[in-house]
């Protein structure tokens, strides 16, 4: 008779996320993670879809007590709004994508039958009742505002644990939720190959994704059109994706350089890449910076390509030479020397592809950067509860709305 212990049972885990064919940063990230966890024999992963899914259990379908933890993957996209619904009412991991929810909750909120609910969120943000007063009377047109009302409290205070992309995420976690248990890992670069930059006649700059007033379109195609005169190499800009608050077509025949432009439109993941890998440089610019790691930077510094972006917040996190800085308050001239380095042929610049590819390789390997999510797994205390917000007052909301039209939201509440 043996005398062996029995094993313990493996503890079953779901991973809500979105996933391909869903087109996002986070699908294409969860479904790499996921084959590299499933490579664990001490737990079990399931994943789980925030969207309808032939493939996968979808999460209106999900019994939380069949499993021993929800993982939910959350970003700033509509899409990830009933994965922050289902984390704000059970006691989970939070994997925040994103350090500003701000788009995500103002979408939340246009969809709720409670007038006083985007209040709320501002309110327990700051103070100033005169910022967030112009925020509510030009809701969604001044995205400048939004800066600073992130609208991560409500979720850092419901969870005890959470998994970031950057040390600045994380710092911001713990001056909301001091208590927290925060895991900083890398964004994963599972596109690593290293691309040789091939001497060509036409030399490629790649702006890739959605494109938003946010990445500077207009002043970025601006400075483009004063750097041509001077430009001694056939350079082209390629675009690949789709308009968010602008029109592309309109600021490309505004600066008449429609010549020196690339666009493609309603472009599948396999044709993006290739677009991407075909690019001998790129431009990344997100400014203000709302969101995290940008899933398609990752993809330039794995491939070791080259890529202009503002150094701030949680980019800080990537090694600076392993990509070209762009100072923000000198945008023009920055930006402009970027364009003058690859018309040179700068060797800085190939020492910047060295450093990404390396980078890449070394520190955003998807196999280690899941033996550090297993570790924190690991230490998981399913009696960590977390707390709701405050309820804000009816004084707070006089002064944002005024007496007569707080009434007509009061009554509206009440229907």
């Amino acid at each position: 008779m043996s005398h062996c212990q029995a094993p313990s049972p493996i503890k079953k885990i779901g991973w809500v996320s979105p996933f391909p064919p869903v087109r996002s940063g986070i699908s294409v990230y969860s479904e790499a993670l996921l084959k590299e966890l499933a490579k664990n024999d001490e737990f079990l992963f399931i994943p789980i879809s925030v969207v309808s899914d032939k493939k996968r259990i979808s999460l209106g379908h999900v019994n939380k007590n069949e499993f021993d933890l929800l993982i939910y993957s959350i970003g700033n996209h509509p899409l990830h709004l009933s994965s922050y619904e289902r984390a704000l009412n059970e006691n989970g991991m939070i994997f925040l994508h994103d350090i500003n929810l701000h788009d995500l909750l103002y979408y939340k909120t246009t969809k709720s039958k409670d007038p006083f609910l985007y209040l709320k969120y501002l309110l327990n943000e700051s103070n100033d009742f005169e910022k967030i007063k112009k925020i509510i009377e030009n809701q969604g047109r001044d995205r400048d505002l939004f800066i600073d009302f992130p609208l991560i409290k409500e979720i850092v205070l419901s969870n005890s644990y959470f998994i970031v992309h950057s040390e600045y995420a994380k710092k911001m976690i713990k001056e909301i939720n001091p208590n927290a248990k925060v895991l900083k890992i890398n964004h994963i670069c599972p596109w690593a190959e290293r691309i040789e930059r091939k001497n060509s006649e036409k030399i490629i700059i790649g702006i890739l994704g959605y494109l938003s007033k946010d990445r500077h379109i207009d002043k970025t195609i601006d400075i483009f059109k004063k750097f041509l005169p001077n430009s001694k190499k056939q350079i082209v800009l390629r675009f690949a994706g789709e308009d968010v608050d602008l029109n592309l077509e309109d600021i490309v025949d505004k600066y008449k350089i429609r010549e020196n432009v690339e666009i493609y439109r309603n472009v599948d993941d396999d044709n993006f890449l290739k677009l991407m890998k075909e690019c001998d440089f790129a431009i990344n610019i997100r400014y203000p910076v709302r969101g995290e790691m940008s899933g398609n930077l990752m993809k330039f510094i794995g491939f070791g390509i080259p890529t202009a972006i503002v150094y701030e917040k949680s980019f800080k996190d990537i090694p600076i030479d392993c990509i070209y800085p762009i100072n923000i308050d000198d945008f023009e001239n920055s930006l402009f020397k970027f364009y003058s380095l690859i018309d040179s042929n700068d060797i800085s610049l190939k020492k910047i592809s060295e450093s990404a590819y390396l980078f890449a390789k070394n520190e955003c390997d998807a196999f280690k950067i899941s033996q550090k999510i297993i570790e924190f797994i690991k230490n998981f205390d399913s009696k960590k509860r977390g707390k709701n917000l405050r309820k804000i007052k009816l004084s707070e909301i006089l002064k944002i709305y005024g007496l007569k039209k707080s009434l007509k939201l009061y009554i509206k509440s009440l229907l």
